[in-house]
């Protein structure tokens, strides 16, 4: 009997097999390569790393990120936050309950902003036995608040300062990781600077839609790179993939989407 998966689900398993192929194609490529020019450089994707469960961020965080004035009657608004009973049919919030839980709604965001993000960026550091520099760290937070998509990866590319920080410094603000770490981390842990771009990974058509565009126009103005990759399905029977690898440093070549003229590379050939 002929049975097929429904095309929905298709997809997404075609997703995931150009996800992967990327993955080591990054892995076994991209990075030896980067590695001649930085000290470190790792990849965290979105779908499974330290930032899988709030990026992007709303735009509450991203206002506060960016140190924007908000007026919380109307942010509150525009997220439509609701409260609801067991049975699933919302509270109706007036009053003294309407201020307790709008504050504590805003309390949440700021917590997030203090410290829940800076923990997962210097955990993430942390992992790689490094620290970041005040102006790493920046570009890190910045790049975060720009964020408006859902993109596939961080790409880290950074080197040594040659200053280093002291352990128990460095953990301060960890307290929930302090003891793992610990023996982990060296007594003077190096601090380092460097470069950060944005990963996107497309699978048949090349096409960046308008609000991705947005997006990535404007964390190329800021100075990051976005590295895009094409992942051609050529034969699943002969296990023959493609993959085509773009790093676009300048808004205006958004344009060249779907990409054309672009070096194809046989996976086959790469890895």
């Amino acid at each position: 009997m002929k049975y097929s998966l429904h095309p929905k689900e298709l997809s997404v398993w075609k997703g995931r097999i150009a996800e992967r192929l990327a993955r080591l194609y990054i892995k076994d490529v991209l990075i030896p390569k980067l590695e001649k020019e930085f000290d470190i450089v790792f990849l965290e994707f979105i779908s499974s790393g330290p930032f899988s469960d709030f990026l992007p961020l709303s735009f509450v965080d991203c206002a506060l990120l960016r140190k924007e004035k908000i007026d919380w009657a109307k942010a509150w608004k525009e997220a439509d936050v609701g409260l609801f009973d067991k049975s699933g049919k919302e509270i109706p919030l007036v009053g003294r309950r309407y201020k307790l839980e709008m504050e504590r709604w805003k309390n949440e965001h700021i917590n997030n902003v203090k410290r829940g993000i800076p923990r997962r960026i210097k955990g993430t550091f942390l992992k790689r036995r490094v620290i970041p520099s005040l102006d790493m760290y920046g570009k890190t937070i910045n790049l975060i608040s720009l964020l408006e998509v859902a993109t596939d990866g961080i790409l880290f590319k950074l080197n040594k300062t040659g200053e280093f920080i002291d352990r128990k410094k460095a953990l301060s603000g960890m307290k929930d990781n302090t003891n793992i770490l610990l023996n982990e981390l060296p007594e003077k842990i190096p601090i380092v600077s460097g470069d950060i771009e944005v990963i996107e990974i497309k699978l048949g058509k090349s096409n960046l839609p308008p609000h991705q565009k947005r997006s990535y126009r404007n964390i190329i103005q800021e100075g990051y790179g976005f590295r895009f990759f094409h992942v051609n399905i050529i034969s699943f029977a002969r296990n023959e993939f493609e993959i085509r690898e773009k790093l676009l440093t300048n808004p205006s070549e958004l344009k060249s989407f779907p990409l054309k003229n672009v070096k194809s590379l046989n996976v086959d050939d790469v890895l």
